[in-house]
Protein backbone atom coordinates (compact mmCIF):
# COMPACT_ATOMS: atom_id res chain seq x y z
CA UNK A 1 0.00 0.00 0.00
CA UNK A 2 1.07 3.40 -0.82
CA UNK A 3 2.48 5.35 1.79
CA UNK A 4 0.87 9.23 2.29
CA UNK A 5 2.28 12.47 2.35
CA UNK A 6 3.20 12.97 6.23
CA UNK A 7 4.76 16.18 7.67
CA UNK A 8 7.94 14.54 8.27
CA UNK A 9 10.23 12.76 6.09
CA UNK A 10 12.41 9.60 6.58
CA UNK A 11 15.34 9.25 5.29
CA UNK A 12 17.50 6.39 4.31
CA UNK A 13 20.26 5.60 6.91
CA UNK A 14 23.25 3.66 7.28
CA UNK A 15 22.33 1.01 9.28
CA UNK A 16 25.09 1.01 11.45
CA UNK A 17 25.11 4.60 13.72
CA UNK A 18 28.24 5.22 14.65
CA UNK A 19 27.63 8.41 16.44
CA UNK A 20 26.89 11.78 15.83
CA UNK A 21 29.11 12.95 12.70
CA UNK A 22 30.61 16.24 13.99
CA UNK A 23 31.68 14.81 17.09
CA UNK A 24 33.47 12.11 14.80
CA UNK A 25 35.14 14.63 12.96
CA UNK A 26 35.89 16.74 16.05
CA UNK A 27 37.37 13.16 17.49
CA UNK A 28 39.37 12.83 14.16
CA UNK A 29 40.41 15.77 14.03
CA UNK A 30 41.92 15.76 17.63
CA UNK A 31 43.84 12.27 16.64
CA UNK A 32 45.21 13.69 13.67
CA UNK A 33 46.46 16.43 16.17
CA UNK A 34 47.96 13.90 18.45
CA UNK A 35 49.37 11.56 15.29
CA UNK A 36 51.43 15.09 14.76
CA UNK A 37 52.89 15.37 17.82
CA UNK A 38 53.86 11.84 18.43
CA UNK A 39 55.32 11.99 15.18
CA UNK A 40 57.61 15.03 16.26
CA UNK A 41 58.74 13.05 19.67
CA UNK A 42 62.86 12.05 19.65
CA UNK A 43 63.08 8.63 19.31
CA UNK A 44 65.82 6.79 20.80
CA UNK A 45 67.83 4.71 18.70
CA UNK A 46 68.18 1.15 20.42
CA UNK A 47 67.93 -1.63 17.83
CA UNK A 48 67.48 -0.74 14.15
CA UNK A 49 64.36 -2.87 13.13
CA UNK A 50 62.27 -1.69 16.08
CA UNK A 51 63.09 1.81 15.34
CA UNK A 52 61.64 1.55 11.69
CA UNK A 53 58.57 -0.29 13.17
CA UNK A 54 57.77 2.48 15.57
CA UNK A 55 58.65 4.91 12.80
CA UNK A 56 56.20 3.21 10.45
CA UNK A 57 53.32 2.34 12.96
CA UNK A 58 53.29 6.08 13.83
CA UNK A 59 52.83 7.18 10.58
CA UNK A 60 50.37 4.63 9.56
CA UNK A 61 48.34 6.43 12.39
CA UNK A 62 48.71 9.75 11.54
CA UNK A 63 47.65 8.43 7.80
CA UNK A 64 44.54 6.68 9.23
CA UNK A 65 43.53 9.66 11.17
CA UNK A 66 43.95 12.08 8.61
CA UNK A 67 42.00 9.45 6.21
CA UNK A 68 39.49 9.54 8.63
CA UNK A 69 38.62 12.95 8.83
CA UNK A 70 38.59 13.87 4.78
CA UNK A 71 35.80 10.88 4.47
CA UNK A 72 33.86 12.35 7.36
CA UNK A 73 34.32 15.74 5.96
CA UNK A 74 32.97 14.53 2.83
CA UNK A 75 30.10 12.30 3.74
CA UNK A 76 28.59 14.74 6.27
CA UNK A 77 28.06 18.00 4.52
CA UNK A 78 24.93 18.82 2.90
CA UNK A 79 24.35 19.76 -0.66
CA UNK A 80 24.59 23.17 -2.14
CA UNK A 81 21.81 25.42 -2.91
CA UNK A 82 21.20 25.74 -6.71
CA UNK A 83 20.56 29.08 -7.85
CA UNK A 84 17.28 30.57 -8.93
CA UNK A 85 17.41 31.08 -12.41
CA UNK A 86 14.16 30.60 -13.18
CA UNK A 87 10.94 29.66 -11.35
CA UNK A 88 11.78 25.83 -12.75
CA UNK A 89 15.31 25.23 -11.40
CA UNK A 90 16.30 22.01 -12.76
CA UNK A 91 19.28 20.95 -11.15
CA UNK A 92 20.20 18.09 -12.93
CA UNK A 93 18.64 18.02 -16.04
CA UNK A 94 15.64 15.74 -15.66
CA UNK A 95 13.04 18.31 -17.02
CA UNK A 96 12.66 18.16 -20.86
CA UNK A 97 13.25 22.01 -22.30
CA UNK A 98 9.39 21.37 -23.47
CA UNK A 99 7.78 21.35 -19.91
CA UNK A 100 10.67 23.39 -18.31
CA UNK A 101 9.54 26.15 -20.85
CA UNK A 102 5.91 25.52 -20.53
CA UNK A 103 5.51 25.76 -17.05
CA UNK A 104 8.25 28.72 -16.50
CA UNK A 105 5.46 30.71 -18.89
CA UNK A 106 2.72 29.24 -16.65
CA UNK A 107 4.36 30.41 -13.34
CA UNK A 108 5.32 34.34 -14.65
CA UNK A 109 2.20 34.71 -15.74
CA UNK A 110 0.45 33.52 -12.78
CA UNK A 111 2.62 35.68 -10.71
CA UNK A 112 2.09 38.51 -12.82
CA UNK A 113 -2.00 38.53 -12.41
CA UNK A 114 -1.72 38.99 -8.55
CA UNK A 115 -0.84 34.90 -7.35
CA UNK A 116 1.75 33.95 -5.23
CA UNK A 117 5.14 33.73 -6.53
CA UNK A 118 5.90 29.75 -7.14
CA UNK A 119 8.97 28.26 -7.85
CA UNK A 120 9.98 24.35 -8.68
CA UNK A 121 13.37 23.32 -7.84
CA UNK A 122 14.45 19.66 -8.61
CA UNK A 123 17.60 18.37 -7.08
CA UNK A 124 19.75 14.94 -6.75
CA UNK A 125 19.84 14.83 -3.34
CA UNK A 126 19.91 16.85 -0.01
CA UNK A 127 22.74 15.55 1.45
CA UNK A 128 22.90 14.95 4.61
CA UNK A 129 20.28 18.13 5.70
CA UNK A 130 16.90 16.60 6.28
CA UNK A 131 14.63 17.39 3.53
CA UNK A 132 12.67 20.46 5.79
CA UNK A 133 15.89 21.87 6.44
CA UNK A 134 17.24 21.86 3.00
CA UNK A 135 13.89 22.93 1.38
CA UNK A 136 13.27 26.15 4.22
CA UNK A 137 17.04 27.27 3.73
CA UNK A 138 16.44 27.00 -0.16
CA UNK A 139 13.29 29.02 -0.03
CA UNK A 140 14.62 31.43 2.03
CA UNK A 141 18.09 31.57 -0.01
CA UNK A 142 15.93 32.26 -2.78
CA UNK A 143 13.73 34.79 -1.39
CA UNK A 144 10.73 33.34 -2.82
CA UNK A 145 7.60 35.86 -2.55
CA UNK A 146 6.68 39.59 -2.21
CA UNK A 147 8.96 41.10 0.61
CA UNK A 148 5.54 42.69 2.44
CA UNK A 149 3.35 39.64 1.86
CA UNK A 150 5.45 36.57 1.65
CA UNK A 151 3.44 35.02 -0.31
CA UNK A 152 6.16 32.45 -1.80
CA UNK A 153 5.65 28.59 -2.48
CA UNK A 154 8.53 26.27 -3.08
CA UNK A 155 7.98 23.27 -4.88
CA UNK A 156 10.98 20.85 -3.94
CA UNK A 157 12.02 17.29 -5.16
CA UNK A 158 14.96 15.71 -4.86
CA UNK A 159 15.18 12.49 -6.73
CA UNK A 160 18.39 10.26 -5.35
CA UNK A 161 16.63 10.32 -2.04
CA UNK A 162 13.21 9.72 -3.38
CA UNK A 163 11.56 12.58 -1.27
CA UNK A 164 9.20 15.85 -2.24
CA UNK A 165 8.28 18.58 -0.62
CA UNK A 166 5.89 21.81 -0.42
CA UNK A 167 6.93 24.44 1.38
CA UNK A 168 4.47 27.19 1.91
CA UNK A 169 5.28 31.01 2.78
CA UNK A 170 3.36 32.37 6.21
CA UNK A 171 1.34 34.79 4.02
CA UNK A 172 -0.21 32.25 2.28
CA UNK A 173 -0.69 29.67 4.45
CA UNK A 174 -4.65 30.16 5.04
CA UNK A 175 -5.35 29.34 1.24
CA UNK A 176 -2.85 26.52 1.07
CA UNK A 177 -2.58 24.71 4.50
CA UNK A 178 -0.57 21.67 5.24
CA UNK A 179 -3.45 19.36 4.30
CA UNK A 180 -4.34 20.98 1.22
CA UNK A 181 -0.67 20.69 0.45
CA UNK A 182 -0.28 17.09 1.73
CA UNK A 183 -2.87 16.66 -1.15
CA UNK A 184 -1.31 17.69 -3.76
CA UNK A 185 2.09 16.12 -2.76
CA UNK A 186 -0.12 12.29 -2.46
CA UNK A 187 -2.69 12.31 -5.28
CA UNK A 188 -0.96 14.73 -7.61
CA UNK A 189 2.88 14.43 -7.27
CA UNK A 190 3.70 10.97 -5.99
CA UNK A 191 1.96 9.21 -8.60
CA UNK A 192 4.14 10.60 -10.92
CA UNK A 193 6.71 9.83 -9.13
CA UNK A 194 6.37 6.45 -8.62
CA UNK A 195 5.59 6.05 -12.29
CA UNK A 196 9.54 7.96 -12.45
CA UNK A 197 7.23 10.84 -14.49
CA UNK A 198 9.28 14.01 -13.31
CA UNK A 199 7.98 15.85 -16.21
CA UNK A 200 4.30 15.24 -15.09
CA UNK A 201 5.57 15.56 -11.81
CA UNK A 202 6.58 19.46 -12.10
CA UNK A 203 3.51 19.92 -13.88
CA UNK A 204 1.23 18.82 -12.80
CA UNK A 205 2.43 19.74 -9.05
CA UNK A 206 2.81 23.70 -9.97
CA UNK A 207 -0.54 23.73 -11.61
CA UNK A 208 -2.57 22.02 -8.53
CA UNK A 209 -0.61 24.92 -6.32
CA UNK A 210 -2.19 27.18 -9.21
CA UNK A 211 -5.27 25.71 -8.85
CA UNK A 212 -5.84 25.52 -5.42
CA UNK A 213 -4.98 29.20 -5.38
CA UNK A 214 -8.02 30.07 -7.86
CA UNK A 215 -10.23 27.65 -5.80
CA UNK A 216 -10.52 25.23 -8.07
CA UNK A 217 -11.01 21.42 -7.70
CA UNK A 218 -7.97 19.01 -8.14
CA UNK A 219 -7.91 16.19 -10.08
CA UNK A 220 -6.22 13.30 -8.17
CA UNK A 221 -3.83 11.02 -10.20
CA UNK A 222 -4.14 6.97 -10.42
CA UNK A 223 -2.88 5.61 -7.68
CA UNK A 224 0.70 3.97 -9.08
CA UNK A 225 2.66 1.15 -6.46
CA UNK A 226 5.34 2.28 -4.71
CA UNK A 227 8.89 0.80 -5.94
CA UNK A 228 11.22 -0.06 -2.95
CA UNK A 229 13.77 2.46 -2.36
CA UNK A 230 17.32 0.62 -2.90
CA UNK A 231 19.00 -1.05 0.00
CA UNK A 232 22.69 -0.35 0.55
CA UNK A 233 25.06 -2.93 -1.48
CA UNK A 234 26.97 -5.74 0.65
CA UNK A 235 30.29 -3.47 -0.15
CA UNK A 236 28.48 -0.68 1.49
CA UNK A 237 28.03 -2.38 4.74
CA UNK A 238 31.28 -4.36 4.76
CA UNK A 239 33.47 -0.80 3.86
CA UNK A 240 31.12 0.63 6.66
CA UNK A 241 32.52 -2.18 9.07
CA UNK A 242 36.11 -2.24 8.21
CA UNK A 243 35.78 1.68 9.20
CA UNK A 244 34.04 0.81 11.92
CA UNK A 245 36.60 -1.42 13.75
CA UNK A 246 39.45 0.33 11.92
CA UNK A 247 38.63 3.64 13.89
CA UNK A 248 37.80 1.29 17.25
CA UNK A 249 41.53 0.23 16.76
CA UNK A 250 42.81 3.95 15.85
CA UNK A 251 41.38 5.22 19.25
CA UNK A 252 42.64 2.48 21.32
CA UNK A 253 46.20 2.87 20.30
CA UNK A 254 46.03 6.62 20.16
CA UNK A 255 44.56 6.56 23.71
CA UNK A 256 47.07 4.08 24.63
CA UNK A 257 50.18 6.46 23.54
CA UNK A 258 48.84 9.45 25.61
CA UNK A 259 47.83 7.18 28.34
CA UNK A 260 51.88 6.63 28.59
CA UNK A 261 52.83 9.92 28.81
CA UNK A 262 50.05 11.42 30.77
CA UNK A 263 47.91 13.07 28.64
CA UNK A 264 43.86 11.99 28.55
CA UNK A 265 42.68 10.89 25.10
CA UNK A 266 39.92 12.95 25.28
CA UNK A 267 42.04 16.16 25.85
CA UNK A 268 39.79 18.97 24.79
CA UNK A 269 37.21 16.85 23.04
CA UNK A 270 35.42 15.80 26.29
CA UNK A 271 35.07 19.56 26.70
CA UNK A 272 33.00 20.26 23.55
CA UNK A 273 35.54 22.13 22.08
CA UNK A 274 38.75 21.79 19.82
CA UNK A 275 40.58 24.34 17.38
CA UNK A 276 37.96 27.18 19.27
CA UNK A 277 35.30 25.57 17.67
CA UNK A 278 31.89 24.00 19.30
CA UNK A 279 29.08 21.48 18.99
CA UNK A 280 26.47 24.11 18.06
CA UNK A 281 25.88 25.58 14.27
CA UNK A 282 23.32 27.68 12.48
CA UNK A 283 21.46 27.81 9.90
CA UNK A 284 21.66 29.96 6.75
CA UNK A 285 20.43 33.45 6.76
CA UNK A 286 18.16 34.73 4.55
CA UNK A 287 17.39 36.99 1.28
CA UNK A 288 17.03 36.57 -2.04
CA UNK A 289 18.16 38.09 -4.80
CA UNK A 290 18.65 37.74 -8.95
CA UNK A 291 20.40 35.07 -10.88
CA UNK A 292 20.91 35.39 -14.38
CA UNK A 293 17.99 38.40 -14.69
CA UNK A 294 15.44 35.91 -12.39
CA UNK A 295 14.84 36.24 -8.67
CA UNK A 296 12.74 36.31 -5.78
CA UNK A 297 10.57 39.27 -4.61
CA UNK A 298 12.34 39.87 -0.96
CA UNK A 299 10.51 37.18 0.45
CA UNK A 300 11.77 34.42 2.17
CA UNK A 301 8.98 34.30 5.06
CA UNK A 302 8.89 30.60 5.75
CA UNK A 303 8.04 29.40 9.16
CA UNK A 304 7.43 25.07 8.06
CA UNK A 305 4.24 25.00 6.71
CA UNK A 306 3.52 22.99 3.91
CA UNK A 307 4.01 18.81 3.70
CA UNK A 308 6.53 16.45 2.59
CA UNK A 309 6.29 13.27 1.17
CA UNK A 310 8.08 9.68 -0.26
CA UNK A 311 7.97 7.43 -2.55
Amino acid sequence: MPRRAVHTTKQSQISIVLFDVSRAQLLLQYLVLKSELYLKQPQVQTKPQVWISTQVAKKSFFVSALFGVILLGCSSTSAALPEFTAPVVDAIERVSAEVETQINSELISFQQTGGPQIAVAVVDTTGNATLENYSIDLARSWGIGDKEKDNGVLVLIALKDRTLRIEVGSGVEGELTDVTAAGIVDSVMLPRLRANDVDGAVRDGARAVMQVWRGENIAPQPIVPSTPATEPTPQQSIFSIILFFGLIILFITIAAAGKKRGVGVLGPFAAGTIYGGGFGGHRGGFGGGGFGGFGGGGGGGFSGGGASGSW
